[in-house]
């Protein structure tokens, strides 16, 4: 089968509940962080709250930004790790109901990986992660045919942690003429792999890259979003920094491109630069213009932060479609 896009991230199963500040305090971690560790299993953080509103999801910054793009009616595959379990089944049949092919390995040994999204009253989310099944990983399990039958290939930062599947996916990719987008996803992560990171982005790896403001200074050093972009606009193609309720910033051909949001109450922040993402790249494989792209990007997270959890259903992208579709912005 030929993909629309094809992409490589962690099979994580998000489970997101509300908490009060005070709880983010209690659990020692750092509002706002997007892989923080727990001493203790996610099971008892969430018992601890006798919350019994718990919502369970498949995650991954790639998957929700492929969710978005098969939603919208492009085909799309996911290669990930799931673990021989329940929730490794979850993963797989919701990527099925969603029409996105499962280029899934499974692990024996480890259950699949987990997420807690931690989501406070002002709809800051802070993210503790339990890869899990996600680690055991490796380049044996790239097959490179599927870069042969992909328009592009899409991964998130997460993936630097496992550099040697990495490597060998880009490679891969490149090999196969296939053009590559890049979402970092984290600044914990560019912090830690910030060698690797600019490794790649010296070679130009990448054809698209997107970060948001935080990531964007850890990058580059530049506090102002628009400087920052530019300065990451030198090693690939398109370069969009993502600034929340402030709009979003494209440099394409030398060119800064300005999409503001709009006003708008959020529920809850989760995965809202991943939808960003999956609306960008799917105007992108649509053939429209950068201005095009990033509109459909503040349409798709604008919707997803008005619903709780980081997943739109079916009915809300086929909704958006119809309604981004009357302005006759796709071309094929």
């Amino acid at each position: 089968m030929k993909y629309d896009l094809l992409s490589l991230g962690s099979a994580v199963v998000d489970k997101i509940l509300c908490v009060d500040d005070s709880f983010i305090k209690k659990m020692k971690l750092s509002k706002g962080a997007t892989c923080a560790t727990l001493d203790v299993s996610h099971d008892s953080v969430i018992e601890s709250t006798n919350s019994k509103n718990v919502l369970s999801i498949p995650g991954g910054s790639a998957a929700n930004a492929t969710k978005v793009i098969a939603g919208l009616g492009k085909k799309c595959a996911y290669i990930a790790k799931i673990g021989k379990d329940k929730w490794g089944e979850f993963y797989r049949n919701s990527f099925i109901e969603r029409n996105i092919e499962p280029l899934f390995t499974v692990c024996e040994d480890l259950p699949t990986g987990g997420l807690l999204a931690l989501v406070t009253p002002d709809a800051e989310r802070t993210m503790c992660t339990d890869l899990r099944a996600c680690q055991s990983i490796t380049a044996a399990d790239i097959q490179k045919d599927y870069f042969s039958h992909a328009k592009l290939f899409h991964l998130d930062g997460y993936n630097f942690i496992y550099e040697g599947v990495l490597q060998t996916a880009v490679n891969a990719a490149i090999e196969k003429g296939c053009p590559i987008s890049l979402d970092f996803s984290s600044h914990e992560i560019i912090r830690s792999h910030f060698d690797v990171i600019m490794q790649h982005l010296e070679k130009k790896s990448f054809h698209i890259l997107f970060a948001n403001e935080r990531e964007a200074f850890e990058l580059t050093g530049r506090s102002d979003p628009i400087e920052a972009c530019i300065e990451l606009s030198k090693y690939c193609k398109y370069a969009t920094v993502m600034m929340g309720q402030k709009g979003s910033v494209t440099v394409f051909e030398e060119r800064p491109y300005f999409e503001r949001t709009d006003p708008i109450k959020p529920l809850d922040t989760t995965g809202a630069g991943d939808m960003y993402v999956g609306g960008f790249l799917y105007g992108y494989l649509s053939g429209l213009e950068v201005s095009e792209c990033m509109h459909y990007g503040k349409t798709i997270a604008a919707e997803g932060i008005q619903v709780f959890g980081a997943e739109l259903t079916t009915q809300h992208l086929l909704r958006l479609q119809k309604q981004l579709n009357s302005l006759e912005l796709v071309k094929n």
